[in-house]
């Protein structure tokens, strides 16, 4: 569950620049469509099914498809991008690679904590899924409503907290705190240092985010919003 949450949430990083992909698409020979093939493998490996055994063979069926997209864009972005187009998706990607490769890596550290809590994680998906769906319709939010465009990086800040925050309640009392704080650690070092110490001010049960926040229980719109990342989101959620 922790891989497809990551995931999703880390595509945030690229999706952010939607610009910069916008405007490779225009240049001669680029299109949107190859864009949209690339993500296709990503998609496929947030679907992981419910009940899933965690185990050597799955994490690389799952690594198989994680650097398949990874190929893929890298060429999409070689070929459509300019070098400062590409340095700025470099820039808010480097921490899902990272983390995806040590992922990946047979014998780290992270490989094996993950082996060790996944099968227990795993079961508390369906539980979990009501903190995904809380996060789904803050990044609705966020990036459909263009009227508190300003609140953006804000609003996802105080969303990212509310969904480990709802993760702890639904986890740790079944797998334990190692479990959550793999989590954690997966989701904080996708982002950029910069961004994580911004993201520290805002708490999701302070005045401000609050004030920020849909309330819980939200019902997104999910494959029918204009927001990529929220329809990429609803291929795990099933909203």
């Amino acid at each position: 569950m922790w891989s497809g949450y990551l995931l999703a949430i880390a595509f945030a990083c690229f999706i952010g620049g939607q610009q910069q992909v916008e405007a490779a698409a225009a240049a001669e020979s680029c299109h949107l469509r190859e864009f949209d093939l690339c993500m296709t493998s990503a998609i496929v490996f947030v679907q992981q099914p419910q009940g899933t055994k965690i185990n050597e063979a799955e994490i690389d069926k799952q690594c198989n498809l994680f650097k398949e997209t990874e190929q893929c864009l890298d060429d999409y972005t070689e070929r459509c991008m300019t070098p400062m187009q590409n340095q700025l998706v470099d820039f808010m990607s480097g921490g899902l690679l990272k983390n995806m490769r040590e992922y990946c890596r047979k014998g780290s550290n992270l490989r094996k904590t993950y082996l060790k809590h996944g099968d227990c994680v795993n079961k508390q998906r369906k539980n979990a899924n009501k903190c995904l769906v809380d996060f789904q319709a803050a990044v609705e939010k966020s990036t459909v409503d263009d009227t508190h465009w300003r609140d953006r990086p804000k609003t996802l800040c105080c969303a990212l907290d509310r969904l480990q925050a709802c993760n702890t309640r639904v986890i740790e009392p079944a797998c334990g705190k190692e479990a959550i704080e793999v989590g954690d650690m997966l989701i904080r070092g996708t982002f950029s240092r910069a961004a994580t110490l911004t993201c520290d001010k805002y708490k999701h049960n302070s005045a401000e985010c609050r004030r920020l926040l849909p309330p819980p229980d939200t019902k997104p719109k999910g494959g029918k919003s204009t927001s990529v990342l929220s329809k990429l989101i609803s291929t795990i959620t099933q909203v």
